[in-house]
């Protein structure tokens, strides 16, 4: 919305797990063009949304029709400002890609029966990687390198865990977050950390290849774009985000904020917890009941192998009253007890269009290819 309010074109396509009712979806949050897609990878098995004039290709893998919405916007936007935010499904489970790219990881891995390298995952990551080149190379085909911002990221860390309880072929085991503790889900370094590669010539190229330590966080996008823009935040919001400019220009200096916050009220992977990272300490307290607490120096524990509580109660202390004062402040939603809960039942499977239970019996592995579906 801030974007189109300093003349930009904007456009959507891919994942959208911001509701399902019509006032939710991206057409309704300042997006001009908007495709938002449904359902697993392989041809078939995912559709569109909010457009009934926009369909695949027959025999179509879902990350190269999402290239396809994105080039067709570039293109017809060529010749005006525009943002263009692409969310692809893959790498998500399930897992599933075109078979002449899994046989070609398949022949790479030989006859080790390892689960990692994972042949399908290692596919996926390449129908990715084909995305973004399309991208590029559709930026520069439209000579807009020079003026272009391109940002790559994701939007959580890996899942190395079955966590649907029932044994699949499709998610056991294919990542490695190594060194790092936890996944998807927690609020450790596994969960947490996620690649951020930015190019912007204008600014970039004097820098290129260089790497930056100050951590960033996804909501200091937000200022970053709009600033780049020459757009105005509205001055009704809070800016909990930074631009990213500073950093840009010279990957030594820091941000003008003491700390970062997470807030994840969800059994889902891992207990409820919040944490706060202030520069090199990172303290997550589990908000399940149980008041467990840990305290890591990331600095000399990336890996978050040794609890510092008992070693340092005053800094526990500060950050956990910093904490609590950050979730006051965002009026952060927290877990309510469930005298209903059955830990004996924590596997099963719900239907949510009729509330009934899915029988162990119909759920049905998904094809790891085409031709396996």
């Amino acid at each position: 919305e801030s974007l189109k309010e300093a003349g930009y074109t904007t456009g959507y396509v891919g994942k959208w797990h911001l509701g399902n009712a019509p006032e939710f979806q991206p057409e309704h949050q300042g997006y001009d063009f908007s495709v938002v897609i449904g359902g697993p990878h392989l041809p078939g098995k995912y559709r569109v949304s909010n457009r009934q004039d926009i369909k695949p290709k027959p025999g179509q893998y879902r990350t190269e029709f999402e290239g396809d919405l994105g080039v067709r916007f570039i293109e017809e936007n060529k010749d005006k400002p525009f943002f263009l935010m692409i969310s692809p499904f893959a790498v998500h489970i399930p897992l599933g890609a075109m078979s002449e790219k899994v046989e070609k990881y398949r022949k790479k891995k030989g006859d080790s029966d390892a689960e990692l390298p994972n042949p399908v995952y290692a596919a996926m990551v390449e129908h990715v990687d084909d995305l973004v080149g399309r991208i590029v190379d559709t930026i520069e085909a439209q000579g807009l390198t020079k003026e272009t911002m391109i940002m790559f990221t994701s939007d959580n860390g890996g899942l190395y865990r079955r966590y649907d309880y029932q044994p699949r072929i499709d998610d056991a085991g294919v990542t490695s977050l190594a060194p790092l503790k936890g996944e998807k889900g927690t609020l450790h370094e596994g969960g947490i950390r996620v690649p951020l590669i930015v190019k912007y010539p204008p600014v970039t190229d004097a820098k290129a290849g260089s790497t930056c330590s100050e951590p960033v966080i996804s909501y200091d996008f937000y200022p970053t774009f709009v600033g780049l823009a020459g757009g105005n935040l509205p001055t009704y919001q809070t800016e909990d985000g930074r631009s990213l400019m500073p950093l840009l220009s010279d990957p030594n200096s820091r941000l003008d904020r003491n700390a970062l916050y997470w807030h994840y009220p969800h059994f889902h992977h891992d207990r409820p917890a919040s944490a706060i990272r202030e520069r090199d300490w990172k303290l997550i307290e589990y908000i399940d009941g149980t008041g467990d607490v840990e305290l890591y120096n990331l600095a000399e524990d990336i890996g978050e192998t040794k609890n510092l509580v008992s070693e340092k109660a005053g800094r526990v202390a500060d950050l956990r009253k910093k904490l609590n004062a950050w979730r006051t402040d965002v009026i952060a939603r927290m877990p309510i007890p469930n005298p209903h809960y059955d830990p004996e039942r924590a596997g099963e499977w719900w239907n949510m269009r009729d509330g009934k239970p899915v029988p162990s019996a119909d759920r049905k592995p998904f094809p790891p290819t085409e031709k396996d579906g």
